[in-house]
């Protein structure tokens, strides 16, 4: 059967050199035959280009020849032998063909030039404003516990937008948003290192490197306090065992454990005699293991601050923990759990008067329970710390920790060489631990940090206010640059 010079098919050199070319702008598929996504479908049309659609087009129209002229049934789907032949989706020709048929006149007219190739634009438009909500979610997350993957966070993300019908949140946009801001999907961190870098949580501790660097540069004397928990039902970590066999476990009082508090400086390393052990006889008996607030009040106006105002215009650095936190009888806030004759009896105690009441009486006739609490939120006396009263009384200034940084505080980083030290070893469960020795062990092993040791310590902790001074600074000037 004769064909026409129009209907000849390219030579083989002719048709690797257009295979080339289409190869370059069309990504190539393992199989034609394979069903392909939209997007890719999408992607794959916005690059074609003028010569890529003449080419398939030409391919095409050969192909569609062929089968008019009554080919071989291997022959009878040219969209396919097109696809085959360019080594591209049989859907693209498809999408191809249609996007032409509509330009009759000039059927490449909707592609551009092979130098004009579609481009696309896939910067992020997510508005700077929304930057800080994102952050906010996520510390927010990690406040509650809970492990910000990129499904949980889209979640929480269209919650809080979901009032906002301006801006809708896919996970592509998401994910981006995330690369800009700094954020990488990385091996889990605890949640309080990512607390870290909230935004409260660094103001809070570039206002402490600043405070105690003005104090350094005064000459005034820092001393820092610390405390931990330790049990005495602990057994040895390793014991020989047969192979494949765990170590027993032994029962022991799991409700006996100490709460020890130090204090020292790199001047005078941990001072003697300070020290304050204390036996918390039931585990549920103070959260976290903290002192009671008497029992470290106490140990602050007796022992520790008279000890340090020793010398002129001393500083206290302590840790954000609870029982350093509380505020004075005067200053407490009203609770939102206490019944209306308790609100009623807070705004008489404070000398709160509203259309004339000045008893509790009054107040419980003339207002609600709600109303009452407004007033006692409304009259919220200024905070006053307890250890705050306390240092004024002897003359010494008190300094917080921000929270979560005890790489901050050198006392902090000595617990591990305590908790080292030879305790009475429980071998059964019918041992009973010798409390008085246990004692005896911890302050021997916490007063033989001498000032050297804790000279070093506190040289560690100015290298972390460094690091993290410098940090804020190199973030302050990259957001100069970007606007």
């Amino acid at each position: 059967m004769s064909q026409s010079m129009s209907d000849k098919p390219p030579d083989s050199s002719q048709e690797d050199s257009l295979k080339l070319e289409i190869s370059n702008v069309v990504p190539k598929v393992s199989n034609a035959s394979t069903p392909t996504s939209a997007s890719k479908r999408r992607r794959a049309f916005r690059r074609a280009t003028k010569s890529t659609a003449s080419l398939v087009n030409a391919v095409h129209a050969y192909f569609k020849n062929e089968k008019q002229l009554g080919s071989p049934k291997n022959l009878q789907k040219p969209a396919l032998r097109t696809s085959e032949a360019l080594g591209i989706s049989e859907h693209l020709v498809y999408d191809i063909q249609k996007k032409m048929a509509e330009h009759d006149n000039d059927p490449t007219e909707p592609f551009p030039d092979d130098e004009e190739e579609e481009k696309r634009d896939r910067s992020s438009d997510v508005p700077d404003a929304f930057f800080a909500r994102i952050r906010k979610i996520i510390a927010d997350m990690h406040r509650e516990k809970l492990v910000p993957t990129l499904n949980s966070l889209l979640n929480r993300v269209r919650q809080d937008w979901s009032g906002d019908d301006s801006w809708k949140w896919s996970r592509t946009t998401l994910y981006n948003t995330l690369s800009r801001l700094g954020f990488k999907y990385t091996s889990r961190k605890s949640h309080s290192h990512v607390l870290h870098e909230c935004l409260d949580i660094r103001a809070k501790r570039i206002r402490f490197i600043r405070s105690i660097r003005e104090f350094r540069n005064a000459g005034a004397p820092i001393f820092y306090t610390g405390d931990t928990r330790f049990g005495i039902h602990s057994t040895p970590e390793k014991t020989w065992v047969s192979r494949g066999k765990g170590s027993p476990k032994i029962a022991g009082d799991k409700g006996s454990y100490f709460v020890l508090a130090q204090i020292g400086s790199a001047t005078t390393g941990i001072i003697k005699d300070c020290g304050l052990i204390y036996n918390c006889k039931r585990p549920t008996e103070h959260v976290h293991g903290d002192l009671p607030v008497d029992v470290f009040l106490k140990w602050l106006d007796e022992t520790v601050l008279p000890q340090i105002c020793k010398q002129l215009d001393p500083v206290l650095v302590l840790n954000n923990t609870p029982h350093h936190q509380t505020l004075t009888a005067e200053t407490k806030p009203a609770e939102s759990s206490w019944s209306k004759k308790q609100l009623a009896e807070w705004l008489v105690a404070h000398g709160i008067q509203t259309l004339n009441c000045t008893t509790a009486k009054e107040y419980l006739s003339a207002f609600t329970r709600i109303e009452l609490q407004t007033l006692c939120n409304k009259h919220h006396p200024e905070p006053v710390l307890e250890v705050d009263v306390l240092a004024k009384k002897h003359g010494a200034n008190i300094l917080f920790l921000p929270p979560l940084h005890p790489e901050l505080n050198p006392v902090e980083q000595i617990w591990d060489r305590v908790l080292k030290a030879p305790l009475p070893i429980i071998s059964s469960a019918a041992d009973a631990p010798d409390l008085s020795q246990i004692k005896e062990n911890i302050l021997e092993t916490v007063n033989a940090v001498d000032a050297s040791a804790l000279s070093g310590l506190e040289a560690s902790c100015r290298q972390f206010e460094n690091a993290y001074f410098q940090a804020e600074v190199e973030d302050i000037e990259s957001h100069d640059e970007e606007e």
